[in-house]
């Protein structure tokens, strides 16, 4: 058992991360994208600590809301002392107190105000929202793009190559429907945070894949309600 060694300035701004253990499956290094964040809330929140600690660094933040009480127990970021504060402010802080070196917010939702490029991810929660983002995504200069929903104890991640038409027509065909075809859970059972955090994880696992240039299955599927916990996966060639 060895004691690891105190700094003896104790001075965390001169701090430099280590990311030796893991940059056999993802080195951050190869990764200077900027990761535009559509809906900070259980996805989004659930998403950014783990792909902030792996060594992503620049984000851009789309939220119009603030923390209700609800949120506080449905996410890995947002405390009872953060109600009532704007969900993108502290959910920039958040990013950069822990690493992050920039962060672009924008407290509205996502209409077009900039066009959309690189990697998106969104963590909407509803048909419609998700209808507008995805005309921008396809319009604009996107490599990537993650779709995670999640309800009661459900989680879906879509993953699609906008440049890729059997992915965009995939995605559009199965996946675009309209919000009054969505399933409406009681209000008592819309959300837990472990599907969040499972969808972050998954969402995580993917752009380490990404980044080795592997491939990257198009729907993951995950049901913390079946007795044995159902996962299941989906390729889309082409």
């Amino acid at each position: 058992m060895t004691t690891p060694v105190t700094p003896a300035t104790g001075d965390a701004t001169k701090f430099v991360a280590n990311f030796s253990d893991q940059t056999g499956i993802f080195d951050p290094s190869k990764v200077d994208e900027v990761v535009t964040v559509i809906g900070v809330g259980g996805i989004g929140a659930s998403i950014l600590p783990t792909i902030l600690t792996m060594g992503f660094r620049k984000f851009r933040l789309y939220d119009p809301d603030v923390v209700e009480d609800r949120n506080v127990t449905t996410n890995l970021i947002f405390r009872p002392q953060d109600l009532f504060r704007s969900k993108v402010g502290r959910v920039k802080e958040y990013l950069l107190d822990n690493g992050a070196t920039e962060v672009e917010i924008v407290q509205e939702y996502y209409t077009g105000q900039e066009p959309l490029s690189g990697l998106v991810i969104s963590g909407v929660d509803s048909m419609s929202a998700r209808k507008e983002i995805w005309q921008h995504v396809v319009d604009g200069d996107v490599f990537l793009y993650l779709d995670g929903r999640i309800g009661g104890q459900h989680a879906t991640l879509l993953t699609v190559e906008p440049f890729n038409p059997a992915h965009t027509d995939w995605y559009e065909k199965y996946w675009l429907f309209d919000d009054a075809q969505a399933v409406d859970l009681p209000c008592t059972a819309r959300a837990v945070v472990y599907p969040a955090v499972a969808l972050g994880c998954f969402m995580a696992a993917f752009l380490a894949r990404w980044s080795r240039g592997e491939k990257i299955p198009a729907r993951m599927d995950v049901n913390f309600a079946e007795p044995g916990i159902f996962l299941q996966t989906e390729f889309v060639e082409g």
